[in-house]
Parts: C-alpha cells; structure tokens; sequence
C-alpha cells in the first residue's frame, strides 16, 4: 500500500458521530483548532500553521487529562486527544507525500501519535488502531533491505563454543529493568515512554473493581448463574 492510499482509507474512519458530539463539550478554542484541522484534512492543506494547531490541541488535551488518576479524568479531553492523534496521523502522512527527504521522520511521527492516541485516548481507539497498522506497514516498505546480489546466507548450525560466546555477549549486555509504582501520566511520558527505556508498572489497576470482587468465589459463581440465564 502506497502513502496516498493510507491517507483515503484513514479518511474514510475519520467521522463518528459520538466522537463529535463529546468533542462539542470541549472548550471553545479547542473546537475551533478541531474544525480548523478537519477541514484542513479534508482539503489535503497541510502547513506550519495546521502542524501548530494539531500539537496545540494535543497539548492542552493532555494537560487537561493530566489531573490525577486516569480515573477522575474527564471524557471530553481524553477523547479530543485520540481524535487530534488521528488527525496528526493524517497529517504526517501527507507530509510523508510531500517531502521524500523527511518521509522516515514523517512516518516515525505519525506512528507515535498513533501511538500515544491509543494509550492516553479513548473513543477512537478502532480508528488508531488502523491508523497504526496502515503506517507500520508503510514504515516496513520504507525501510525495506534487500540483499545484495553477491550476498548469501550461511544454514550452517553454529557450534557449541560459539552458542555459549553468543549467550554469554547475550548476558553482559543485559540492562535490568526497574519498577514503578502507578505513575502520573507526565512522569510516564517523561521518563519512559519518550526515551524508549522499558519499565515495569505495578499498582496501576489496584483499584479496579476485579481485583476485589475476582477473588470472592460467590461473586464469580453467581455471575456465571447470570450469565446462563441471559444465554437462554
């Protein structure tokens, strides 16, 4: 699949009318960015001011949704960053079009605007989804490497001695990874998710619900009751 290509199916997943109308609960001035940049995306018009109205509705939008626990967080902002994400995305991919000496970037950028949509959005999350498989595989034709016509593979089994130098490089290279306890969202993005440096999450879903009632066997026998009696 060709950029063009890309850019006319994620059109098609753009509108959703629930999206919209939540969207309408958002402040004035995010409104107006949001139909600034739809109609932009509509017209193929991409520019600074446009690229600026995108990060500018992604910022206030998670700064808004950066209040405290993902809990308390209100619908409306969450759902204008995955949409302004799905935007941006678009909008990357028609940079991507326009500039073959910066496609890698462009493409780089898109995938972590689906990205990030996905994790810190919601109500768009089919659309972002699509959007990161369709730009993946864009970026896989992008870097594709073929061999060289001289090049060939050895199928020969490596030895024993060469099995252990190769677990033990393995080993002296491996970094280990820390814990976090249930992050904010800044300090997530900040010291992890933007630098690529892995981590392990730990209390992050103690409050959920499951984690009490999951454990109470009456609890669970007595939803398996409900549930046959809705199957019938």
């Amino acid at each position: 699949m060709d950029i063009p290509t890309a850019i006319r199916e994620l059109k098609k997943l753009q509108e959703n009318s629930m999206i919209l109308e939540c969207i309408k609960s958002a402040s004035p001035d995010v409104e107006y960015l949001l139909d600034t940049l739809r109609e932009a995306v509509f017209w193929n018009k991409v520019s600074n001011p446009i690229e600026t109205a995108v990060n500018a509705v992604i910022d206030i939008s998670w700064e808004e949704c950066n209040i405290g626990h993902w809990s308390s967080v209100p619908e409306t902002p969450k759902t204008v960053y995955a949409y302004a994400s799905f935007q941006k995305v678009i909008i990357c991919l028609m940079k991507a079009a326009n500039d073959v000496d910066n496609r890698s970037a462009c493409l780089n950028e898109a995938i972590k605007a689906a990205d990030l949509g996905l994790m810190l959005g919601k109500g768009y999350q089919r659309q972002l989804t699509q959007a990161a498989s369709l730009v993946t595989s864009l970026i896989s034709q992008e870097y594709n490497v073929t061999p060289a016509p001289n090049e060939t593979s050895c199928s020969r089994e490596p030895n024993e001695s060469e099995m252990n130098e190769n677990v033990f490089t393995e080993k002296s290279n491996a970094v280990p990874i820390g814990r976090l306890r249930c992050p904010s969202l800044e300090e997530f993005n900040t010291k992890h998710f933007s630098s690529r440096t892995p981590v392990i999450l730990t209390g992050c879903i103690n409050h959920w619900p499951a984690m009490t009632r999951w454990n109470d066997i009456s609890y669970l026998l007595n939803m398996q009751v409900l549930e046959q009696c809705l199957l019938r």
